[in-house]
This record gives C-alpha cells, structure tokens and sequence, in this order.
C-alpha cells in the first residue's frame, strides 16, 4: 500500500487500488489483523509527489495539502477494513535524529506530527 503502488500519478484519478484490494481480501478471507503499510515515506513515492509546477520547487503548503489529500483518500476508502497504520514510515536516523528526507526539507520538522494528525 506504498504511494507509489496505490497513488503513482497526481490527482484523484491517479489512484490504483486493485492491489491493495487483493491484499484486503486476503486479510479478511483469513481472519488477520490488517496493517496499512505505510501512507508518508521517504522511499518509494513517486517523483511527482515533491516536485512543483514547470521548473518551481514544490513548496510546504502544497506538499502539505498532498499529504492529506493521499491520507484522506486511502484511509477514508477502506475505513473499518483496515486495523491500524504505519502512518510515518522510517522518520529516524539510528541516533535518533530525523532522517534528512523530502518530507523533512520542504515541510519542516512538524511533518510527523501533520501525518499523524490527518483524520479520514
């Protein structure tokens, strides 16, 4: 369920949940616990998601709104189906200091902190 499976392409038509899907019914047709795995990551999200207009860089603000837009969407879809989330995805460093990812350089340090407080 990493951004780049299920939201490869910008805006609400560039969702793709049909793997997703086949992951939901397998969990429930065994009786399993069911994690989303993971809506905010440095990894594996698609160029597109930090990238701005032409030739501008992406600014908070937009990236912000991206972020609750794609949590919004994929959590809100299968509400009650899915159990819990990984909802930031490898935000430390070993030492404890936040990874220095996109997330980090265009929101800010309080980008973990907007994930988790989107509601669906």
């Amino acid at each position: 369920m990493k951004w780049e499976s299920i939201h490869p392409r910008p805006g609400p038509d560039g969702y793709s949940f049909e793997a997703a899907d086949h992951y939901l019914e397998f969990g429930e047709q065994n009786g399993m616990f069911i994690v989303g795995h993971c809506l905010i990551w440095h990894s594996q999200t698609p160029r597109w998601v930090f990238q701005g207009d032409d030739t501008n860089p992406i600014t908070r603000d937009v990236l912000l709104q991206r972020m609750r837009d794609h949590i919004r969407t994929v959590v809100g879809r299968d509400k009650g189906r899915i159990h819990a989330w990984d909802v930031v995805n490898e935000a430390l460093n070993e030492d404890g200091s936040l990874h220095q990812s996109p997330w980090l350089r265009i929101i800010g340090e309080d980008y973990i902190a907007k994930a988790l407080r989107v509601r669906a």
